[in-house]
């Protein structure tokens, strides 16, 4: 085993070092930490503070955030009003401190305060902020009229003259953007004594911002640290999500909690990091991959991504993983959604032979060089045959092109036939793949399930459809086809009888789903029926007139 005595300090661990020196030394001196966005710069910098307190050489802290700013007088008047004890760092600033702090003002100061002088007030506050450590942070976000020249210039009167310790917290990137970078790198030569680089690899950023104890909390460091993410606010937006779904999966066998902080982590990471084109490949196009169907060879990009979930061993994306996916884009769980698929799911783990039938084929292909293709066909049948509510819809996809592409057009035939037999009596919603978000690539698949959704009748109230359009800012293709076949009349009679919010609603709604796509007869005849409707109520009466034109616009 290596002496931990003898081994070399990482660069965090350096890092660390300086802010712990800085905050300890009494000299005045101005440190820069700059890093990217979320990487946990303020997040360290106030826990190392924290951790100094009352060691610190000067006794009173202030911390400042530019974020919008825009006057020099305004960020002086920040540094004053939120001066704190250093033994206060844990409350921050409070009415009993800004109260302090206008005590330590000259009573001849305040005396002279009269209107239109509270200038003069401003300026004796300024006076007063000596032998601070000043904390001035998001100096990228500051407003368009506060320069950096002048922010600089007052952070080295702030050291030369009034004897304080600055630190600046910044994202050098940001600065490119705002066209600030080259004032900056100008003048901050001679302003800033230490600039230190904060680049905290994945480890050390789940080092700084996972604390858990709980197993839950030890997947999700190894699998953040699988992926290299070292940003600390993605991380702890991923902690959050994988407490609270946590809770729910308890009573579950221990895959079940392990597969969704898997799934948290991936997709947590692509949704936050806005890594679009990796969502897409994971929900679209891994599972070609998965069974060697692809059409086209794979671009350099969905190269890397398809080695990346592969070293991830991540699979392909089911029912469960979808409910995932939903709470990190919405940012609250669906939890009888999530207690149904994590059943399934549960049943797919104690099932042994069960899983085995769903999990061998994929196995038995990627696994070997043997020829053992019927092996492999007749698996992923028995499979769907056998076990339909356990292979989802992308599984039978992908399986029916795998047996299509292998020569077995038969068995691609009757594997459909199984999986539309076993779900014979299911309700509509399961066909609708929109809905679910499930993208079906092969024709004959994707043909038959458009033919069993269209089958039903939709025998929702058109009033509520249009009602939960206009709350939800969206709708779905089936909402429009039920809506075009709404008649003038139906719609006339739908507008007498709704009131209130609902009825301006549900007018304005329809209205505009009829301006949407001109020249596609859906959307047309929802338009000209809806018009149709209000030109009959115009008629009725004057006031109707006035109703139509003045609020609804009808010509």
């Amino acid at each position: 085993m290596p002496d931990k005595a003898k081994e070399k300090p990482t660069a965090f661990t350096l890092l660390r070092q300086a802010i712990v020196r800085f905050l300890k030394d009494p000299m005045p001196e101005v440190l820069c930490i700059r890093g990217k966005w979320g990487v946990g710069k303020t997040y360290t910098w106030e826990t190392l503070l924290k951790e100094v307190g009352k060691d610190a050489a000067l006794p009173s802290y202030s911390y400042v955030s530019l974020f919008g700013i825009d006057t020099l007088d305004r960020f002086k008047l920040s540094i004053f009003e939120n001066v704190i004890p250093m033994a206060s760092i844990a409350t921050g600033p409070t009415m009993e401190t800004l109260g302090e702090n206008l005590k330590s003002i000259s009573t001849k100061a305040l005396g002279v305060i009269k209107p239109g002088l509270t200038t003069i007030v401003e300026q004796a506050a300024f006076l007063s902020v000596r032998n601070y450590t000043i904390c001035i942070d998001d100096i990228e976000r500051k407003g368009e009229k506060l320069r950096v020249i002048d922010i600089l210039g007052l952070v080295s009167l702030l050291k030369e003259r009034r004897k304080c310790k600055i630190v600046l917290i910044l994202n050098e990137d940001e600065l490119d953007k705002t066209g600030d970078r080259p004032a900056f790198d100008k003048y901050s030569e001679k302003v800033i004594d230490t600039s230190l680089l904060f680049e905290p690899t994945s480890a050390e950023a789940c080092q700084i911002s996972l604390k858990g104890t709980e197993a839950a909390d030890d997947s999700m460091r190894e699998n953040c640290q699988k992926l290299e993410i070292a940003n600390i606010r993605i991380i702890k937006k991923i902690e959050r999500l994988v407490h609270e779904i946590c809770a729910h999966l308890k009573e579950f066998d221990p895959r079940v909690t392990n597969q969704a902080v898997s799934t948290l982590v991936l997709l947590g990471w692509c949704v936050y990091a806005k890594q679009d084109a990796l969502l897409e490949y994971t929900l679209d196009e891994r599972y070609k991959s998965h069974y060697a169907i692809r059409d086209r060879k794979l671009t350099d990009e969905q190269k890397k991504f398809d080695d990346l979930l592969e070293a991830y061993s991540f699979g392909l994306v089911d029912a469960f993983d979808k409910v995932l996916l939903e709470a990190i884009q919405k940012g609250f769980v669906d939890t009888d959604k999530l207690t149904k698929e994590g059943k399934k799911l549960n049943e797919n783990y104690c099932n042994e032979q069960m899983r085995k039938a769903v999990q061998g084929p994929r196995d038995a292909y990627r696994d070997s060089f043997d020829d053992n293709l019927e092996e492999i066909c007749k698996g992923l049948a028995e499979a769907v045959k056998n076990y339909p509510d356990h292979t989802p819809v992308n599984y039978v996809d992908g399986a029916i092109m795998f047996l299509k592409q292998m020569g077995k057009a038969d068995d691609a035939k009757q594997m459909l036939c199984d999986w539309l037999e076993a779900y014979k009596d299911a309700p509509r919603n399961l066909y609708d793949m929109e809905s679910a978000g499930f993208t079906i690539h092969d024709p004959d698949l994707q043909k038959a399930i458009a033919d069993r959704f269209n089958s039903f009748d939709d025998d929702r109230d058109p009033a509520d459809v249009l009602f939960q359009i206009a709350k939800d800012h969206g709708w779905h293709e089936e909402d429009i086809v039920l809506l075009s076949k709404v008649t003038a009349e139906d719609y006339y009679a739908m507008f007498k009888r709704l009131r209130g919010l609902k009825l301006r609603s549900v007018i304005t709604k329809a209205l505009e789903i009829g301006r949407q796509r001109p020249g596609d007869s859906v959307y047309e005849a929802v338009g000209n029926n809806v018009l149709g409707a209000l030109t009959k109520l115009r008629a009725e009466s004057a006031i109707n007139e006035r109703r139509a034109k003045g609020i609804y616009k009808v010509p």
